[in-house]
């Protein structure tokens, strides 16, 4: 075929190509809206019809939240969607219309405005005719930001409605709680009212004698789990869920709403009320404890809760010194945090650190641990120094096989080798840019354009692959092994730090992940970056033979 002038054609760069844009579908629907016509499929459905037309939309993820409020944006399924556009992965969001997005035109404009354009994050509301890429969108930001506010007024409403209906069945003497209190069900026939679950009652009496008998609540726990009786998640006992039940008027045939309320169409997110703003219905069901007994058990805990405030005061002037192990230390058998203990003597206050399950549920549910906070620390301040002598003679052995003869050719190899790659990759990606500008100015038939862009691309990518190893090789080196190595820096600020007659908080925090309290207190520390330690461990090995 004859080569055509070229003269006058179209440049490569100037070619208009069509941006494709990695496309998140979102859907969202309140436990209001589920009995609405637009369900989530629906939403789903529109969308996906859209996107059908427009080649340029790839879709890249479908995010659902379903029974979510739009009045804030803490959503599992859009919280997801948002750390895969900050990742890179998403650049448009397409949804149905506003509403779908969220109700609260402060936030929704937030988005729209400063976040989206920041992230360069292309949005489109379909019902709403608004899509970011539109110049001619400016002109109607005004009626965006009223459809927003009208979503907001809307969802206010919708929130004093059904806060008005809920007070009026509480003071109707209806059950309208989430969670049913232990020891009672709800009403097959009347959804609203409360009946007893005989076994789980008889255990609530249980509960209720034994601390009548001033049995504490731990040891009522305790006493529980040894039997077997699980509690209403399934789990095991635990005095805070004793305590619960025992102040719980439920008990006595009364409903006490209002305790907590929050109201979106006053801003409250949650907040706790007073007892005289409390609803108490009286004989709304059958009670399982008689008020004589239910009384008796308030006294004995207004009575504890007394002596505690008054030993409490006692030691006042005994100041509490840092928990330097706060969050960081852990029973290995369970995995809960170890609690901080104090014990005040005549000659003086004394820690420790015990496992609260077994404090709670004894030997048959965790193996005891204590552990004086003084020994503690002795201990762990060993381990940091060792970690610290690691470091030392690590760094010292790799500064010097860096500065080796051998690693230095090596070195010098691999920059060469890099240097011809990526003066191979301009180059295929050079013909690759012309291969589309002779296509077009028909210099080359279609077989001959797809021939040899699949033969170009292949190597291009074999290439790119060669310069990753390339690359990586190098990284392993040169001085980012030591620079760059998270394990190194961590250290390096405490190497001068091993006699320090203290252990510090900070240095805690830096350097170590978790400790871990086994059985006979045998303690093991995780320490921070290990995977760096790791790395450099595997480059000494590999070189460590190779000096001349």
């Amino acid at each position: 075929m004859a080569r055509k002038s070229r003269k006058n054609i179209v440049e490569p760069n100037s070619i208009q190509k069509e941006r494709i844009y990695n496309t998140a579908i979102y859907a969202r629907i309140s436990v209001e809206d589920k009995q609405s016509t637009d369900s989530l499929e629906n939403q789903v459905y529109f969308i996906k019809q859209f996107v059908e037309d427009r080649s340029f939309l790839n879709v890249c993820g479908i995010y659902i939240d379903s029974g979510e409020t739009g009045t804030n944006f803490d959503r599992p399924q859009f919280i997801q969607m948002m750390k895969g556009v900050k990742a890179g992965r998403i650049n448009c969001i397409i949804v149905k219309d506003l509403s779908r997005f969220g109700r609260n035109y402060i936030e929704m404009g937030n988005y729209l405005e400063k976040i989206f354009p920041y992230l360069g994050v292309r949005f489109i509301s379909i019902n709403d005719n608004y899509d970011t890429n539109n110049p001619y969108n400016n002109s109607e930001t005004l009626a965006i930001a009223l459809k927003s506010l009208i979503h907001d007024i809307y969802a206010k409403d919708i929130s004093r409605k059904i806060s008005t209906a809920f007070e009026a069945k509480q003071r109707k003497g209806e059950f309208v709680g989430g969670a049913i209190p232990y020891g009672y069900l709800k009403d097959p026939v009347h959804k609203n009212k409360l009946i007893i679950d005989e076994e789980a009652a008889s255990v609530v009496r249980t509960i209720f004698m034994w601390k009548s008998e001033k049995m504490g609540t731990a040891q009522i726990a305790r006493r529980l789990n040894d039997t077997g009786i699980l509690s209403s998640r399934k789990a095991l006992w635990i005095p805070s869920t004793i305590k619960r039940i025992l102040q719980n008027p439920v008990y006595t045939g009364c409903l006490v709403h209002g305790r907590q309320k929050s109201r979106f169409y006053l801003g409250w997110q949650g907040r706790r009320t007073e007892s005289d703003d409390w609803i108490i219905i009286n004989d709304t069901h059958e009670p399982i404890i008689d008020k004589i007994t239910f009384d008796k058990v308030q006294d004995i805990l207004q009575s504890i809760t007394c002596k505690y405030h008054e030993k409490a005061g006692k030691y006042a002037d005994v100041g509490n010194s840092e928990n330097v192990f706060l969050n960081l230390i852990r029973c290995a058998d369970c995995g809960k945090n170890l609690s901080r203990y104090k014990n005040v003597y005549s000659n003086g206050v004394y820690y420790a650190f015990i496992c609260p399950t077994h404090t709670v549920n004894g030997e048959s549910a965790c193996s005891k641990k204590y552990i004086n906070e003084k020994t503690l620390i002795k201990a762990v301040f060993g381990y940091i120094k060792k970690e610290i002598e690691l470091f030392v003679d690590i760094e010292k052995l790799i500064r010097n096989l860096e500065n080796s003869k051998s690693e230095k050719l090596k070195a010098k190899s691999l920059k060469e080798q890099i240097a011809d790659f990526k003066q191979g990759i301009q180059k295929k990606s050079n013909r690759l840019n012309i291969l589309y500008a002779d296509y077009a100015d028909e210099i080359l038939t279609k077989d001959e354009y797809i021939f040899a862009k699949t033969k170009y691309t292949a190597e291009l990518k074999f290439y790119r692959q060669k310069l990753d190893e390339l690359m990586e090789q190098e990284r392993l080196y040169s001085d980012t092994l030591i620079s760059d190595n998270k394990w190194i820096n961590a250290l390096s600020k405490w190497a001068s730090c091993q006699n320090e007659p203290q252990l510090s908080r900070k240095m805690l925090v830096e350097l170590v992940e978790h400790i871990e309290v086994c059985e006979y207190n045998r303690i093991e520390v995780f320490f921070r970056h290990r995977d760096g330690y790791m790395e450099l461990q595997k480059f000494a090995s590999e070189r460590g033979g190779d000096d001349e």
